[in-house]
């Protein structure tokens, strides 16, 4: 039976039907569609005066996925991403809007040592070259070393470092 919907959904979003229009249509929820269509899913079609805006995003969103060593995992599903990939795809899509402000909670819990060393690295450039300001719960030791102020609460009440 999965094997049969996930067929019509593929079929359905080759036709250029929308992830919304295709819930719609067959009863299913949005997430439960996404999972099944095809990484490459048409999109419907779009005014013309937003082609050059969503190439931008998703040269933005190219970017961010190559600066955390994602570029080859682009077309992936997220069900076919390890714990650690899921992470940072998470961490590309909390900076696609360019945030001033990064509240970053356990950024790199899940991740390796190269993987957890490119985040840091990134959530550095962030604030110091590009005057974010980034705000990291962790219990990495090392991590918090980096940061230009630490705060440690103890029993629930915060104590300056």
């Amino acid at each position: 039976m999965d094997s049969e919907v996930r067929q019509l959904v593929q079929d359905l979003a080759r036709q250029g039907l929308s992830i919304r229009a295709i819930a719609r249509k067959l009863g299913l929820d949005r997430k439960t569609v996404r999972r099944l269509a095809p990484p490459a899913a048409p999109a419907p079609a779009r005014p013309r005066k937003l082609e050059g805006f969503e190439a931008a995003i998703r040269q933005r969103a190219e970017q961010l996925l190559a600066g955390l060593g994602l570029a080859a995992e682009v077309a992936k599903l997220p069900r076919q991403l390890s714990g650690g990939q899921s992470q940072r795809v998470a961490i590309a899509r909390a900076l696609a809007n360019d945030p001033a402000v990064i509240l970053a909670d356990e950024p790199t819990g899940n991740l390796d040592s190269a993987a957890s060393a490119n985040v840091q690295q990134i959530l550095a450039s962030l604030a110091r070259e590009h005057g974010r300001a980034v705000v990291v719960v962790t219990h990495d030791g090392d991590f918090a070393a980096a940061a230009d102020r630490i705060v440690v609460i103890v029993d629930g009440r915060m104590q300056a470092c």
